[in-house]
């Protein structure tokens, strides 16, 4: 398999795009769940339905601006908003 050299590469997008495209669209949803892990357990020192939140609610932003650029397909944006219901439903329904 053939890819394109990387020497048209005018910024981060454009790596993203390269990177997106020699890994078969995995690199930008690699990215998104490691940001969301490294969230949620840097928030563990809160409870486990604040990171939980937190977590999901900043994936969701960068996964809407993922999408914007092309990163991504639909789907992982919407994981990404229907995580973030489930945590807000979670964080005001939740018992202390």
């Amino acid at each position: 398999m053939t890819y394109p050299m990387p020497e048209n590469i005018t910024g981060f997008g454009g790596f993203m795009s390269y990177a997106n495209t020699v890994t078969g669209d995995w690199f930008a949803k690699v990215i998104l769940l490691t940001f969301f892990f490294v969230v949620f357990i840097s928030m563990k020192q809160y409870k486990t339905r604040q990171a939980f939140a937190v977590a999901s609610w900043s994936c969701m932003i960068i996964s809407v601006f993922m999408r914007m650029l092309g990163l991504m397909s639909d789907i992982w944006m919407f994981v990404f908003i229907i995580l973030t219901g489930i945590g807000t439903i979670w964080l005001v329904w939740g018992s202390d």
